[in-house]
C-alpha cells in the first residue's frame, strides 16, 4: 500500500509535459506489443525497419531523460516486452520527433539459432544483422 502511495505521489510530481511524454510512450509500447504479437513481421517490416544507409549520427545525450523514462516504463508494464517490441517502440517514439533511429534484426547461429532486435551498434551482442551491417 505504501509503495502505491509513493507511486501516486511520484506521478503527481511529474510536470504536465512529462506526463504527456510518458502517456505517449505507453501508447506506442501498447501499439508495438499488439503489432509484434498479432501481426506477421512481413506486414510492417518495410514501414519500420530502415537500412543503415539512412542512419544519421545524432547525439542522444539531450534525450537521456526520455530514454531513461522509456526503460522505466518498460519495466513497469504488466506484460512481457520482447527485444523486438522494445526496439520498435523506441524507434517509433524518436522517429515521431524527427530523429531517425535505426532498427536492426539479427541472428546468432549456434546449437540453436537465436534472433534479436536492437537500435544501436553497441547492442548487437554478437548477433549478425540481417537487414544491414552492424
Amino acid at each position: 500500500m505504501n509503495r502505491t502511495l509513493n507511486r501516486i505521489k511520484t506521478w503527481w510530481s511529474i510536470p504536465f509535459r512529462g506526463k504527456l511524454l510518458l502517456l505517449e510512450q505507453l501508447v506506442i509500447l501498447c501499439y508495438t506489443s499488439i503489432l509484434v504479437k498479432w501481426v506477421p513481421l512481413r506486414f510492417y517490416y518495410h514501414k519500420y525497419f530502415r537500412s543503415l544507409e539512412q542512419e544519421t549520427d545524432m547525439p542522444m545525450q539531450p534525450y537521456s531523460n526520455e530514454i531513461r523514462h522509456f526503460y522505466k516504463l518498460i519495466r513497469l508494464v504488466p506484460w512481457k516486452v520482447t527485444c523486438l517490441t522494445e526496439s520498435l517502440a523506441f524507434s517509433i517514439f524518436f522517429n515521431r520527433r524527427g530523429h531517425r533511429i535505426p532498427l536492426f534484426l539479427g541472428v546468432k547461429l549456434g546449437q540453436e539459432m537465436e534472433a534479436h532486435a536492437w537500435n544501436f551498434h553497441t547492442r548487437a551482442r554478437g548477433f549478425s544483422a540481417i537487414n544491414g551491417t552492424a
